[in-house]
């Protein structure tokens, strides 16, 4: 390569990467620097410096080149990544189809046989064809690759379907239920185990020509067999590692959390567990720590769905206790066993009406799978130098219209008997008895992008970004005490009431959580409220110190999105509760401590790596014609 091309070479690198947001702005800039200094490329640079890993250098390289990297196959946009490959949206150039297309890097790997673990999936799913399942189109290696080409579904999936409908009505669970059952089933002929069955992996699309499905009623297909196992007595290779425990912890059978050597009947579990998910709204085991749900699964199991839900069929709740027996002696030993009690089911249930089905059909289930940003195939660096943006675009007034459409259905469905008229479908409502509060005085920002003075460290590692954010990681926890103003020489007195507002994104990290409502303590470090906000669901609850166990009491699920989208949060300390609100609409209340409560609040990180930032307060004030109606029993902050 001529010392003329070098530059443009690494301008077209670095301006993917930062177009796929795995690089900023200012990283770029100065690798592009040192590039140029050092003659050497910036990808070496960024790897040796652990700013990227080799599966991110092989994602740009790879959109560099869209037609190059796998024969065949032009490159579109990255749907997913993870340790050891990637997922493309790519069109197959022979067929002019789209296709999902999963690579691995085969030297990513340091187990040599990964290759042939990969080939082995390929040909499991290969074996396939069934309506419920999802197709496999083609497998191969190249350049170091393997890759295999697969029916790429755009639909939304169970999991969406009911963070956006809540809990549904047995005759629509069990009819998607009874589909995946279908497919398991064929699957199982095949010699195949699935393990990790779970309601994201049903995904959700409009029936084919000629179906037997009710009009509206969504085709299931199963997604992911890339943990399934070939289980016929001449071939004992397994996909996954000896002995690890593999899959969804919610929903896995015991057996699997224990290591044993599983069959059809761990599927079976999980899916007992996907249908307890469909019809509660939640999954088993919800709001508990890894080894809280293995100590239970191993032991009580998950509490019965029944004492959420006394409306359902006792042969339904008999079903389901029978699928997540803990001995899989005891579950359906068989699928036709199964699918037979399902459509006993389904026979004698109430039907839907079919305005429901109509409206349901008329939503397409259209809203993409993979939640990611699109990237066009990078032709030019001219073209994406077009399209590059350095910021995140705002989350608030962005065009949002499945939500709104699924809330019409979900009134339509309530009324017609197609969802639960239970408590669980209600939302709460905002307190009335604080009275209107009005804001006092200019709002301030508490944390102004350049330095964390005024805040306090606790744990963790909590730094400033480029981006005029709060970085915090390491599981680590942030305190800010929240006072007001105070003229020269006097004492900072707390706020007495005050609206709190910051923006969170969860990037990579499992959950980012705002404390608040502390009790009175010498240490500053005892109970207080928590809203913790994860990719499924925003929970409020409580935490008895910095590390202690989170415990959920309420929780309002959300739409499966992109963990770097941002959130608006905020809590709002009334004369009588705390208030939270999510996107500026109200999602909790919950009471203030009848003792005087620490104007502290903190934020909080698990998991990874999340990012606060917008951090203001204003002081409220109860509304100056309700001033006199305030009770003597206000609690004192």
């Amino acid at each position: 390569m001529s010392a003329e091309s070098f530059p443009a070479v690494a301008a077209d690198f670095l301006a993917v990467a930062v177009r796929l947001k795995i690089l900023t702005v200012e990283q770029a800039d100065r690798l592009r620097a040192e590039s140029a200094h050092r003659s050497i490329s910036p990808e070496a640079i960024a790897l040796q410096r652990g700013e990227l890993d080799a599966i991110q250098i092989d994602i740009v390289s790879s959109l560099l080149h869209p037609r190059d990297s796998i024969p065949g196959y032009e490159l579109l946009e990255v749907l997913g990544y993870g340790g050891m490959g990637v997922v493309y949206r790519a069109r197959q150039l022979a067929l002019n189809r789209i296709v999902a297309l999963k690579t691995i890097l085969i030297n990513r790997v340091g187990d040599p046989s990964a290759a042939e673990r990969f080939e082995q999936e390929a040909q499991t799913v290969g074996q396939l064809r069934h309506p419920n399942v999802v197709t496999a189109y083609d497998f191969g290696r190249a350049a170091g690759r393997v890759f295999l080409a697969m029916e790429l579904v755009d639909g939304s999936d169970a999991e969406k379907l009911v963070a956006q409908m809540g809990p549904l009505a047995e005759t629509m669970a069990w009819g998607l239920t009874r589909q995946a059952a279908a497919g398991l089933s064929h699957a199982h002929n095949h010699g195949v185990v699935h393990r990790d069955i779970k309601p994201a992996n049903l995904l959700l699309v409009e029936p084919h020509e000629g179906s037997s499905l009710a009009v509206g009623f969504p085709m299931v297909k199963i997604a992911d067999f890339g943990l399934a196992r070939i289980t016929e007595a001449d071939s004992r290779t397994r996909l996954t590692m000896e002995n690890t425990a593999v899959g969804s912890p919610h929903y896995m059978a015991p057996e699997q959390l224990e290591g044993h050597d599983v069959d059809h009947r761990a599927d079976v579990y999980a899916l007992g567990a996907t249908i307890y998910h469909l019809l509660l709204g939640q999954a088993p085991f919800e709001g508990l720590a890894l080894t809280q749900i293995v100590a239970q699964k191993l032991s009580t199991g998950p509490r019965p769905i029944e004492a959420f839900r006394a409306d359902l069929d006792p042969r339904s709740v008999a079903l389901i206790r029978r699928m997540m027996s803990r001995d899989p002696a005891e579950r359906p030993g068989r699928y036709s066993e199964l699918v037979r009690e399902i459509d006993h089911l389904l026979g004698t249930l109430p039907s839907m009406a079919g305005s429901v089905a109509a409206a349901t059909s008329s939503l397409r289930f259209s809203e993409p799978v993979f939640e990611t940003k699109t990237l066009t195939s990078p032709q030019t660096a001219t073209s994406i130098a077009k399209t590059q943006t350095t910021a995140r675009p705002p989350i608030r007034g962005a065009k949002r219209w499945w939500p709104w459409i699924v809330s019409a259905l979900a009134m339509m469905a309530l009324a017609a008997g197609f969802l639960i008229p239970s408590r669980l479908t209600r939302r709460e409502e905002p307190p009335t008895e604080n009275g209107v509060m009005e804001p006092v005085g200019a709002t301030r920002y508490l944390f102004k992008g350049t330095s964390l003075a005024g805040w306090t460290p606790r744990s963790g590692q909590w730094t400033p970004t480029p981006d005029h954010e709060i970085s915090g990681s390491g599981d680590g926890v942030l305190g800010r005490v929240i006072l007001k103003d105070a003229a020269t020489g006097s004492r900072p007195e707390p706020l007495p009431f005050y609206r709190l507002t910051l923006l969170a994104r969860l990037g990579n990290a499992q959950a980012a959580e705002l404390h608040f409502g502390f009790a009175p303590a010498a240490s500053r470090n005892g109970e207080r409220r928590v809203v913790r906000l994860t990719r499924e669901a925003l929970q409020l609850g409580y935490r008895p110190s910095d590390t202690g166990d989170f415990v959920e009491e309420k929780r309002r699920m959300l739409a499966a999105g992109d963990p770097q989208a941002e959130h608006t949060l905020t809590i709002e300390c009334q004369s009588r509760d705390w208030v939270v609100l999510h996107e500026e609409e109200f999602v909790f209340s919950t009471p203030r401590r009848s003792e005087g409560e620490l104007p502290d609040f903190r934020l909080a990180v698990s998991g990874g790596t999340a990012y606060f930032s917008d951090i203001e307060v204003t002081e409220l004030q109860p509304s100056r014609s309700k001033a006199g109606e305030r009770s003597e029993a206000t609690p004192s902050p």
